[in-house]
């Protein structure tokens, strides 16, 4: 069995050793280049998409929203993050 540390030195392998060590080289990059093919599709959508919409709404505007929202879901203390946002938009007016 092939040894599971960073470096393997396929010159201390056994030759059945080495055929593995092929096999997961070749399986991991097989699996890399589907993963960066899907993630090509998926820029492809993602400009489609955005091409789609960006005539019909305000698409900067509407990023920048769900970037506030996202932020404001992980905000552990919600009471303070309130207390805080009032003050620091009252003072702002």
């Amino acid at each position: 069995m092939i040894q599971k540390n960073k470096q393997s030195c396929v010159g201390d392998m056994e030759v059945s050793e080495v055929n593995e060590y092929k096999k997961l080289a070749l399986e991991y990059v097989q699996r890399l280049e589907t993963i960066d093919d899907e993630i090509d599709t998926l820029k492809g959508d993602k400009k489609t998409l955005k091409e789609e919409f960006e005539k019909k709404i305000d698409l900067k505007t509407l990023m920048q929203v769900v970037k506030v929202l996202k932020l404001e879901a992980g905000v552990i203390h919600k009471d303070t993050f309130d207390i805080i946002k009032e003050a620091l938009e009252d003072s702002s007016q």
